[in-house]
């Protein structure tokens, strides 16, 4: 009989212990979060979803959704087809899928820290070389309706290769002597620098593209000062204490980290 009421006290302890677990579990629960990850699951699995399907998904008022949805857009983890179209996932949420081993985090991370827009409005990207091919693992792009894009996870155009000559061991000839390179071709100028985590050897290529029509290659040249600014602090982000591309032997440092 004591046997039996031991276990009974036992059980209902433990039952107690359980009931005030789960207490505390959906007390500490935040519900914005709850529902921001709920609607981020949602787009990236069904790749295109509209307002009406996430509210019939989601415990979420419709000004709520709104708000959200607006944020999430206005930081590159959705995007838009136009003001009233279905929504889909932007580079950021793109980049979270594609991040191992291909995108190391901290290198997306700094990425989208450092591009807060497309530099000339134009789309830019962060590529690097898996198994040979340049694959875009970040991007912003550009908001002309007429622009060069650029897909996470996906193995940049053919014409746009030359940019394998910054990320190449040992780089092309014209990259060693420029620390960049510059792409042109009947449709796209691109121009592209290394990113280096040592300072010295590319480990990534952060590429500027635009339509010829619109951005000839003179304009990306005249941008050239704000791009290798980037590719510097994108460097040192990554643990670089110089950025000096390319040049095994360092007498002194041509920027400072700041």
């Amino acid at each position: 009989m004591l046997n039996s009421s031991l276990f009974s006290i036992i059980d209902i302890c433990s039952s107690l212990c359980t009931t005030k677990d789960f207490i505390l579990e959906h007390k500490l629960r935040v519900p914005a979060a709850d529902k921001t990850l709920q609607v981020l699951e949602i787009i990236r699995q069904q790749s295109s979803t509209s307002i009406q399907s996430l509210l019939a998904q989601v415990d979420i008022s419709r000004s709520s959704l709104y708000a959200l949805l607006h944020t999430l857009k206005a930081i590159g983890y959705i995007e838009q087809h136009g003001s009233r179209g279905s929504y889909q996932p932007g580079p950021r949420l793109i980049a979270w899928s594609h991040t191992s081993p291909m995108a190391p985090q901290d290198l997306l991370t700094a990425f989208y820290q450092e591009i807060n827009a497309p530099v000339l409005n134009e789309t830019t990207a962060l590529l690097q070389l898996v198994k040979g091919h340049p694959i875009t693992i970040a991007r912003v792009e550009s908001t002309h309706s007429i622009r060069v894009v650029l897909e996470p996870g996906q193995e940049i155009p053919p014409d746009l290769s030359g940019v394998i000559e910054v990320l190449g061991n040992p780089p092309g000839q014209a990259a060693f002597s420029n620390g960049y390179h510059m792409t042109t071709t009947g449709d796209i100028n691109a121009l592209g620098l290394p990113v280096c985590r040592d300072g010295i050897h590319a480990d990534a290529a952060l590429l500027i593209c635009a339509p010829s029509h619109r951005c000839a290659a003179e304009n990306l040249i005249s941008a050239l000062g704000e791009a290798r600014e980037i590719a510097a602090r994108l460097s040192y982000r990554l643990g670089a204490q110089v950025y000096s591309p390319f040049q095994e032997k360092i007498s002194s440092p041509c920027h400072s980290p700041g």
